[in-house]
């Protein structure tokens, strides 16, 4: 049975693909005033697959961490993130560069340092308020 939308959480939904596609029929469905009944399709676009793979890589604890992190300070150095988060420097890394590959931040080197800055975007903006308050 589907649970109401206020109970539905990203972080329960293990890997969670279905209840990406959930939240994403719920949104087309309300943003296009339909009545019950009268659905469209929903094919699957580029938009919705970005979507769902930024959604997965959100899902992860060391990254929402480091997201949250991030959407406080907007850069910072892998060593001054390791840091604060307590974590291993090379963990950190690996996973701002999976995040970096997938358009959420840039990077530039300083010295020995790497730098990550967050790569502001209506997505990003909206997954703060889902995972960070």
């Amino acid at each position: 049975p589907l649970q109401p939308l206020s109970t539905l959480s990203l972080l329960d939904a293990g890997d969670g693909r279905a209840y990406i596609l959930i939240l994403l029929v719920i949104l087309e469905y309300s943003q296009n005033n339909m009545e019950p009944g009268h659905y469209r399709k929903i094919p699957i676009d580029p938009v919705i697959t970005k979507r769902a793979r930024l959604l997965s890589l959100a899902g992860d604890e060391t990254r929402i961490r480091i997201l949250c992190f991030m959407y406080e300070y907007g850069e910072a150095c892998v060593s001054d993130i390791a840091e604060s988060l307590d974590m291993n420097i090379n963990t950190i890394s690996h996973h701002l560069r999976m995040m970096k590959d997938n358009g959420m931040f840039t990077s530039e080197r300083m010295g020995t340092n790497i730098c990550y800055k967050l790569v502001r975007d209506e997505f990003v903006n909206n997954l703060e308020k889902t995972i960070c308050t």
